[in-house]
């Protein structure tokens, strides 16, 4: 198979057609903030390493080493939520004032030990999320740990699912 010279990729939310070579597929949500000007190649998760394998381009997480530059608390996940996500769900999760990782200021990141590091609800309810394999759940995730007693409500949602 002759691999393609160019490829379709989004660059800062416009498609362009680029060099095969400069594009990146995107395998990890958290890592979003380190891709400004990069063309990228998204996937659903189960799908990019077999897309990055078949058009020979790298993987986001391949491209950011990640290391977090700042200093967090450890705190337990709320039992309703890791009843929600399942037993993939981690059992705690580090909050920071500010989470900064390569030098930018994120929301979340997932390290490759699996410990979640956040420093917003929004970004513990996507890094619980994501480590759960539940992607599709994060919004709901915020709305339970922002209020618990809305476990009832939400449980009845997922009945339409």
């Amino acid at each position: 198979m002759t691999l393609p010279d160019e490829l379709r990729a989004v660059v800062d939310g416009r498609v362009e057609v680029v060099d095969a070579a400069d594009a990146v597929v995107v395998d990890s949500p958290d890592l979003l903030p380190f891709t400004e000007g990069v063309p990228l190649l998204p996937v659903r998760p189960t799908r990019a390493a077999g897309l990055a394998e078949l058009f020979q381009v790298r993987r986001l997480s391949e491209s950011v080493t990640g290391e977090i530059h700042s200093e967090g608390t450890e705190h337990e996940v709320p039992g309703p939520v890791r009843v929600l996500l399942g037993p993939r769900t981690p059992v705690t999760y580090v909050e920071h004032e500010e989470l900064v990782v390569d030098g930018v200021e994120i929301d979340w990141r997932l390290t490759d030990d699996g410990v979640l590091h956040a420093s917003t609800l929004e970004g513990v309810a996507a890094g619980l999320a994501w480590a759960a394999g539940q992607w599709p759940r994060r919004f709901e995730v915020a709305a339970l740990m922002e209020d618990p007693s809305r476990t009832d409500e939400l449980a009845r949602d997922r009945w339409f699912d």
